[in-house]
């Protein structure tokens, strides 16, 4: 499997983009109330020995979505999942949209584990999420490396598409959930992961 492309951490696409933190306070947090998830549609898969991996990866887009939704990205729980490197773009992404809430976290179907080595793994995903903005339509298959902490544990070290054109997949019977309650739209200036208000140029 190919090397991972920082694209696919953009919600709307790669284009270059630039932070600026304002100085002014961004005033009280909006309600970043943990949702409950409620089933859709597709079905629930029978254990598996890959679930330890597999659910780091629910754990992300989990974390994401909540956060997206929130436009809260110095939330320790977003920060704990995703690669460092991830939340600042994804951050600047939000700030240059129109405000705008996802129904709930991706729909994903595991297409292949690799184990690449005895402290890295590669989980290849079928990912699929209904109502974010993107460049072409999806589902698209995703890679998440993890890897062993020296602390012995695992997180997701990178993520994203391959680079080359976006290859979409099957999402099958993969179960589909949204979030209870319901997420309402906010206008609230995007927090950034350094807890700064994220300013767009030109706003």
């Amino acid at each position: 499997m190919g090397r991972l492309n920082i694209r696919g951490l953009m919600i709307a696409g790669s284009a270059v983009v630039v932070l600026a933190a304002c100085s002014e306070d961004p005033g009280p947090r909006p309600n970043t109330t943990t949702p409950s998830l409620v089933l859709t549609s597709g079905v629930e898969p029978p254990p598996d020995d890959h679930d330890e991996f597999f659910d780091k990866v629910r754990d992300l887009e989990f974390e994401r979505a909540v956060s997206w939704n929130a436009r809260d990205f110095s939330r320790p729980e977003l920060q704990q999942e995703m690669p460092s490197y991830a939340v600042e773009p994804l951050s600047v992404t939000a700030a240059r949209m129109e405000p705008a809430v996802v129904p709930g976290p991706a729909t994903l179907r595991l297409i292949s584990f690799v184990e690449i080595s005895e402290d890295r793994i590669q989980l290849e995903v079928c990912r699929s999420l209904p109502g974010e903005p993107a460049r072409e339509p999806g589902p698209h298959r995703y890679g998440y490396d993890i890897v062993q902490t020296d602390r012995g544990d695992w997180e997701i070290s990178s993520y994203g598409t391959y680079p080359g054109p976006l290859v979409t997949c099957d999402i099958e019977d993969a179960p589909r959930y949204i979030f209870d309650p319901a997420p309402e739209p906010n206008t609230h200036p995007v927090i950034g992961p350094d807890g700064e208000h994220v300013e767009w140029p030109g706003q």
